[in-house]
């Protein structure tokens, strides 16, 4: 019996991609090649996409009907059509000028996004990092990569490389953990149970 459940957390980990990170979270699940994925891990979600805006236009409160606040963290983000080939979901994305980061009125469970380049997510609660992913995507163009976690989160980074510029095509967020997190938050327990009858 013992063995069977394990097979079956092991396959439900492999399905979503669980990236353990560095940080007190354990239940994230991370997707690097799949929006669809993503979506349907998540269900209903909003969206930035900084089409509308002229180019140039810092970003900061634009998006503060949606619950979303971009602060200059490392420098402003601006709006730019970066390349046709850079932002492919719709020809518009921000230059975050050093890493992106966004402030949240209510906690938020999953967060995705189109972008060029390489970057990790920084989940905060509050001012404490729960959560440090690796690093995802690459040196092209129109990577995508997602979380769903079964904590909530107030603040999230785009951290890369020794303060390069964070380029973004389009955030998504929700606030609800959607149904493929309970599925997550199953394996979280069957995996903590396991440990402690071994310990």
């Amino acid at each position: 019996m013992k063995r069977s459940i394990t097979a079956i957390c092991v396959a439900a980990i492999a399905a979503i991609g669980m990236e353990s990170g560095i940080g007190a979270l354990g239940g994230v699940a991370l997707y690097t090649d799949s929006f669809a994925a993503w979506q349907g891990a998540t269900g209903s979600y909003s969206t930035c996409d900084f089409v509308g805006f002229p180019v140039n236009t810092q970003i900061t409160t634009q998006y503060s009907e949606l619950g979303a606040i971009f602060t200059p963290y490392q420098g402003p983000n601006i709006v730019g059509p970066y390349s046709p080939e850079g932002f492919l979901e719709d020809g518009y994305g921000i230059d975050g000028n050093g890493d992106v980061e966004i402030l949240f009125d209510t906690p938020m469970h999953s967060l995705a996004a189109h972008a060029p380049g390489s970057w990790r997510y920084q989940l905060f609660s509050g001012n404490t990092m729960i959560y440090q992913s690796v690093y995802v995507g690459g040196a092209g163009v129109g990577f995508f990569a997602g979380l769903v976690s079964t904590e909530g989160f107030t603040k999230i980074r785009f951290d890369t490389f020794d303060f390069d510029d964070v380029y973004i095509d389009n955030v998504y967020f929700s606030t609800a953990p959607g149904p493929g997190a309970v599925g997550l938050g199953v394996v979280d327990l069957a995996l903590a149970r396991r440990s402690r009858r071994r310990g």
